[in-house]
This record gives C-alpha cells, sequence and structure tokens, in this order.
C-alpha cells in the first residue's frame, strides 16, 4: 500500500466521519450548511455550468465502470481477494463521501420550518381539496402552446428570487455562471 493510498484513505475516513455526524447532529449538518457546502456548491456548479445537461447520471456510470474495471483489473493481474475488495471499499467510500459532501450532508440541518420559524399546516381534507383544485385550475389557465420565453428575463428573475431570500432559508447565492436550463429554452 503506497503512502498516497494511506493518506487518502486517512483523508476518505475523516470526512465520512464528518459526514456521519451531520446525520445525527443537526448543529453540525447547519454549520456544513452554511460554510462548507456554499464552497462545494460553488464549485461544482461552474464545473458543470456550460454543460446543458446534468452530469450526475454520468458520474455514477464513470464509478460503476471503475469499480467494474477494478474487478477485471484484479482478475487480470492476478491481485488477491483481499487487494480487489480493498480497492472496491475505496470507490465505496469516496462515492459516500462525494454524495454526502456535495448535497446528503444537507438532510441532517434544521428543517425549513425551523429556518423560516414558521409552523407546519394540520392536515385539512377539505382545505386541501380546495387547494388542489384552485391548484389545476390555475395550472390550466395559465397553459399556452407558446414555447418561446424570454431566457434573460427567466434568468435575472429566477436569480433575483434566490438573491433576495432571508439569510435564515439557507439558499446559496447565485452566481454568475448559474444559468437556467429548461428544455423549452434554446441554449
Amino acid at each position: 500500500m503506497s503512502r498516497a493510498y494511506k493518506i487518502s484513505t486517512i483523508i476518505g475516513l475523516v470526512l465520512a466521519a464528518f459526514c456521519v455526524a451531520c446525520r445525527y447532529f443537526v448543529l453540525v449538518a447547519d454549520w456544513d450548511a452554511h460554510n462548507v457546502y456554499p464552497i462545494i456548491s460553488d464549485i461544482l456548479s461552474w464545473v458543470s455550468a456550460p454543460i446543458p445537461f446534468n452530469i450526475e447520471e454520468l458520474t455514477i456510470i464513470g464509478i460503476v465502470l471503475l469499480a467494474v474495471a477494478m474487478i477485471v483489473a484484479s482478475v487480470k493481474n492476478k491481485w488477491g481477494w483481499k487487494r480487489c475488495l480493498r480497492h472496491e471499499l475505496t470507490i465505496v467510500l469516496w462515492t459516500y463521501v462525494w454524495f454526502y459532501m456535495a448535497w446528503g450532508n444537507n438532510y441532517g440541518r434544521s428543517s425549513i420550518f425551523q429556518r423560516t420559524s414558521t409552523m407546519p399546516a394540520k392536515y385539512d381534507k377539505p382545505e386541501f381539496v380546495n387547494f388542489c383544485n384552485a391548484f389545476i385550475r390555475e395550472a390550466n389557465i395559465s397553459w399556452t402552446d407558446k414555447t418561446i420565453i424570454n431566457k434573460e428575463k427567466l434568468q435575472s428573475d429566477v436569480k433575483n428570487l434566490y438573491a433576495n431570500a432571508p439569510e435564515q432559508y439557507g439558499l446559496s447565492a447565485p452566481r454568475s455562471w448559474h444559468h437556467v436550463h429548461h428544455q423549452i429554452i434554446k441554449l
């Protein structure tokens, strides 16, 4: 085992322990959401901004192909099963860290109700049915067959919405490289 492999494994285990702490301690997850996640989010969105499709699926396919390649390499190079297992576990470790550091730690943070100082509404069937009917009626009224959207105005409106949201909502501030991608908008 190389020194670099040992160091990367230790870093991965420390980050995985931090991710587990975010799952069980709301204060740690809130700290992550305000201090670590915005940096990671900015880096990931800057990298993916020029690409007009979601690269998450490509990342997952790459991880699966890497895991299969490790098994093939283990058989081809006649590595022992322990070495093969160690490589597979390293892939699992870094996949876990990637997911939780990139998004999953946010699942452990304070609820939206706590952050907005609101109470969840109690379920009331007649009120819910009225809401659904009004929502469907308004959605049907707003339907149009026009597919031309002013991309610049849409992006400006979305960025303003995020930029003007109260800080306690915990939304990341929009950056210049953030773009609205929608199937109707021609890039």
